[in-house]
């Protein structure tokens, strides 16, 4: 019920076809791509790779499906083991259990341990995917050893960021943690409820706290923690539009912090997978994935004003969605003018 409401995430589906289709760079990502159109370096930007870049000898005679493989076994490893490990996996023993714990493959995913599947998932894909490599003759065993020190030595600058980045969220922590984030953000939320403030700026107030709070601990997931519980206490948990749409705009600010944030660890792995500088990623999407969060406040405000008016959820849903898309469209349509103007007088 909450998809229709999710602006930031629709958004940056739209906004991520905008700029591919019409070739709409702005930012820093146009000043990076004009360095690389002069220089020739696809990674080039304004901060220097490391020295010591992780480079791989080119062999010839690949095959499309050598690059596919490790990838398809990958992910069935790992939805594999998630669904074992939820259906074995005892929460109050915090250990694997020789009786079924849940009635079906749903059930099994919802009560799964993610980290330990993907970390099981993730073994027995190299295993197999070295097996595959090796009787095909695709690569060597002694090259399969070597590309695992080489490959654990270009991440191991993510894996540090990774242990910081968990550390400081640790330390902010939920409820009951050393911060007592959650605790602090409900008493603030509270206290603003009890001063009369109009319930049509709440999903636009609660926007922009989870966008604070998931770039201050790089995680989506814990924003929805802190916050979720606080708006179903002063909003409660019923579905009309107005609550969907207060907790639709958590959702959608939690992903947008999580998205830029420099010590979220998706941000990491993607500059890490795409061996760039890890900050010239994160000042590269970050005026793309804000564009879209501005829209998503203005539409929250927008939205909260006209869905405390009673409408239906039908019509609350085609008003917020309406009102994203039509901004996005205007912001887009500017830059393309401007840019077909400059390239007019150049």
């Amino acid at each position: 019920m909450t998809i229709p409401f999710n602006l930031y995430a629709i958004l940056t589906i739209v906004s991520m076809l905008c700029v591919t289709l019409l070739g709409l760079d702005f930012g820093k990502m146009k000043k990076n791509q004009q360095i690389a159109d002069e220089t020739g370096d696809l990674l080039a930007g304004e901060t220097d790779l490391p020295s010591e870049d992780i480079s791989t000898e080119v062999k010839e005679g690949g095959r499309v499906w050598q690059l596919i493989a490790p990838i398809v076994i990958l992910i069935a490893c790992c939805i594999g083991s998630m669904i074992y490990n939820g259906f074995f996996y005892n929460w109050d023993t915090g250990a694997m259990d020789s009786t079924l714990q849940s009635s079906n493959i749903i059930e099994a995913f919802s009560n799964c341990d993610a980290g330990l599947s993907l970390g099981v998932g993730s073994v027995i894909a190299l295993i197999i995917t070295f097996v595959v490599f090796i009787a095909s003759k695709a690569m060597s065993f002694g090259e399969c050893m070597k590309s695992l020190t080489s490959g654990f030595k270009s991440m191991v600058p993510a894996i540090l960021i990774l242990v910081f980045a968990w550390t400081l969220s640790g330390v902010m922590g939920s409820k009951g943690g050393y911060l007592d984030a959650q605790g602090f953000v409900e008493e603030n939320m509270q206290a603003l409820a009890e001063s009369g403030l109009a319930t049509m700026l709440f999903p636009a107030i609660f926007f922009l706290a989870a966008c604070a709070i998931s770039f201050a601990t790089g995680t989506s997931w814990g924003t929805f923690g802190i916050l979720i519980p606080v708006a179903t206490s002063i909003l409660g948990t019923s579905l009309e539009p107005g609550v969907i749409l207060v907790i639709s705009a958590i959702l959608a600010g939690a992903v947008y912090g999580d998205h830029v944030s420099p010590i979220s660890d998706t941000t990491i792995m993607a500059s890490s997978g795409a061996q760039c500088n890890h900050i010239d990623h994160v000042k590269t999407q970050l005026p793309y994935a804000t564009v879209c969060a501005a829209i998503s406040f203005v539409a929250y405000l927008i939205a909260g004003a006209v869905v405390s008016t009673g409408l239906g959820y039908g019509l609350s849903a085609l008003v917020t969605l309406g009102t994203g898309l039509a901004l996005m469209a205007a912001f887009y349509a500017f830059i393309w003018f401007r840019n077909k103007k400059k390239a007019q007088k150049g």
